[in-house]
């Protein structure tokens, strides 16, 4: 994980996070936040180093333990995932007042380059795409897939109560993110080309997208195993080599498609291009390979994640309120490369699918008519 050496020197861990790390590791003999992350404590044991969080006061008590029992059987199959640490007198939560806590195990590595920013909001991480390096990626894809294995078959959603995330679900709740973020940008818009090239490839590709999976079987829509859902380089642990020693953010996974595991990862671990699709089939491949058909929407499913990060990120950069400070370079560089990804995929997806005449056309973005005085009517 990432080195607590990275914390602040002045950050001390709260009281709560501190009686948790005693409960789980009476015998510890040292504590210190993980990376400035105000939930996470590094706790040294006599077995090693241990992790100690705490869960936010509105996760569900089914949602906790549905997440421990799956890191539970993803590191009995020799996942490189934390392994849930039981207390001492048994259970794997501890609950202090409204707030529940967990252990895991401690993972070696680290992520690639700067993943995440605490923007504009200093208590929340951001994250921010990542080229990894080829071995990793690879390395990440194949986690992924075998996730996808693990689970499909052997995991009964009755029994480890995961939400479901059916891929047909996408659309919809990518189409009200966009229009919400787009009303926060459309103030910054004229003056602001990468805010401009967002709202026109997305007015492009959510038409193209929404066409594509609704054209599809729906069978291969539908929740069929457990996704990670929130692949982003910061969950991505890489050691020596360029090999992938750990994978993390467990904390989202539901039932999904895990073709949105696939799509999120080349956006946001790799960047959209043909070599990396090409790259992710490879690696996908070695564990199980892809269906022609599910490839064939890997363009939407990606082009809708473009949209939907790309805007947040954007939202964060340009329009973060007028008490913010000035926004750090490294979000803008990465919103920059979500929206050029963002464009190259609606290249791609409209025009293979203008062949066969099923997307709608769209409304190109128009800079907002003036009224007297230069005011917006």
């Amino acid at each position: 994980m990432t080195d607590p050496a990275a914390a602040p020197p002045d950050a001390a861990p709260a009281a709560d996070l501190l009686e948790a790390a005693r409960a789980f590791f009476p015998e510890s003999t040292d504590a210190r936040l993980v990376a400035g992350r105000s939930h996470l404590l590094m706790a040294e044991t006599p077995a090693g180093r241990r992790v100690v969080r705490r869960w936010p006061a509105d996760a569900p008590a089914a949602r906790v333990e549905a997440t421990l029992a799956l890191l539970g059987r993803l590191a009995a199959a020799g996942m490189p995932v934390p392994s849930p640490r039981d207390l001492p007198g048994g259970g794997a939560v501890l609950r202090l007042g409204r707030d529940r806590f967990d252990a895991r195990s401690w993972l070696p590595g680290s992520p690639v380059g700067r993943a995440a920013v605490t923007y504009p909001d200093p208590d929340r991480w951001l994250g921010l795409p990542v080229a990894l390096p080829e071995r990793a990626f690879a390395d990440a894809i194949r986690g992924l897939a075998r996730l996808h294995q693990e689970t499909s078959a052997s995991v009964d959603p009755t029994v480890l109560a995961l939400p479901a995330a059916p891929l047909a679900a996408l659309p919809g709740a990518v189409q009200t993110a966009w229009m919400e973020t787009r009303a926060a940008l459309r103030p910054v818009a004229p003056r602001t080309p990468a805010v401009q090239r967002w709202i026109a490839a997305g007015e492009r590709m959510l038409p193209a997208a929404e066409a594509v999976l609704a054209a599809a079987d729906p069978s291969l829509l539908t929740a069929s195993a457990v996704v990670h859902g929130h692949a982003w380089p910061g969950h991505v642990l890489v050691g020596e080599g360029d090999a992938v020693t750990g994978l993390l953010g467990w904390e989202r996974a539901a039932f999904g498609t895990p073709l949105l595991d696939l799509a999120q990862a080349i956006v946001r671990l790799r960047g959209w291009s043909v070599g990396a699709v090409e790259e992710m089939v490879a690696a996908q491949g070695d564990v199980a390979p892809l269906a022609p058909e599910l490839r064939r929407l890997l363009p939407a499913v990606a082009g809708l994640d473009l949209v939907a990060t790309g805007g947040r990120l954007l939202a964060a950069a340009y329009a973060p309120g007028p008490e913010a400070p000035a926004p750090p370079s490294a979000l803008r560089q990465a919103a920059g490369r979500l929206v050029e990804g963002l464009e190259n995929a609606a290249a791609s997806l409209t025009q293979a699918e203008a062949k066969t005449g099923t997307t709608r056309k769209a409304r190109p973005w128009r800079r907002p008519a003036q009224g007297p005085k230069g005011r917006r009517r």
